[in-house]
């Protein structure tokens, strides 16, 4: 049996950002809809249970539940298990935190909720696409973007010059922006970005991941 289940969908950028803090702290993994023991049906109330606004991911490991990808991935991290995740330093550890939540809230929030979605989702690509809402958004987008190449610019990785925890719940994000067609697109062909993901995508096995 696995050491952890991963509760969604491996499409999900955080069911991703969850799986990469797995591979690089070297612990063994499932994902899908359940828990240890049996099926838990989507948005059902033992799924409400778990997570008070029926999200995912949701971290099983034997009788211990986490939910809220930050959480499941700062618990990961302090795992003394194959890479430093999170700085020993009470200050650098508090840019890394400071990044992470801007990963999981303004940056996600701007790219995947409010502008991705409304082109594609976990079923594919959207039917009917709002495009006059997307266009409206998309200066918002824009600027996550550009808050995040300024930062870029400055060090190797988002919160330190290693790959941390902050990272693991950024890079799926990105890279999921990268593949918009280009009338849609958000990401420069010049951008740092790109570069980053793909420095991300050699460390470990992540590229079985950042598919």
């Amino acid at each position: 049996m696995s050491q952890v289940i991963i509760y969604g969908d491996q499409r999900s950028n955080f069911v991703r950002s969850v799986e990469l803090v797995c591979r690089i702290k070297e612990i063994d993994y499932q994902i899908g809809y359940k828990n240890q023991l049996q099926a838990i049906e989507w948005k059902s109330a033992e799924h409400f249970s778990l997570h008070p606004f029926g999200r995912m991911p949701i971290l099983f490991e034997q009788d211990f539940v986490l939910a809220e990808s930050l959480a499941i991935c700062r618990y990961l991290a302090k795992k003394p298990l194959g890479e430093v995740l999170l700085d020993a330093d009470p200050k650098q550890q508090a840019k890394q935190d400071m990044w992470a939540t801007l990963a999981v809230g303004d940056i996600d929030r701007a790219i995947i909720r409010r502008y991705l979605l409304e082109f594609v989702n976990m079923h594919g690509l959207v039917e009917n696409p709002n495009l006059s809402r997307m266009a409206s958004r998309k200066p918002d987008a824009l600027q996550a973007v550009k808050v995040v190449e300024q930062q870029l610019t400055q060090q190797a990785f988002i919160a330190s010059d290693y790959f941390s925890f902050a990272d693991a719940l950024l890079v799926p994000t990105l890279q999921y922006a990268t593949r918009l067609p280009a009338e849609l697109g958000l990401i420069a062909p010049d951008s740092v970005i790109h570069q980053y993901i793909t420095k991300v995508r050699v460390i470990s096995s992540f590229s079985e991941v950042l598919i």
